[in-house]
């Protein structure tokens, strides 16, 4: 069974800091945040094509902000 994530706040998006390894935040439905040891947020969007996962990368946070990348 899927865990669906509740969606994510603009205030949690801006709280996040850098840790010694990569790690990602869900909002939901395959969206995520990740964070990078370098301050770096980007947004990636996880789905199912051919019968393979995969993830794309689309933008960097603040660039495009919450509720665009929604």
């Amino acid at each position: 069974m899927t865990k669906i994530s509740k969606p994510l706040t603009t205030t949690e998006v801006k709280s996040y800091k850098p840790q010694s390894k990569m790690y990602k935040k869900p909002d939901g439905k395959g969206l995520w945040l990740l964070i990078k040891p370098n301050g770096t947020k980007s947004w990636r969007y996880d789905f199912r094509y051919g019968g393979k996962n995969l993830s794309i990368s689309f933008s960097i946070y603040p660039e495009i902000g919450l509720k665009k990348a929604s």
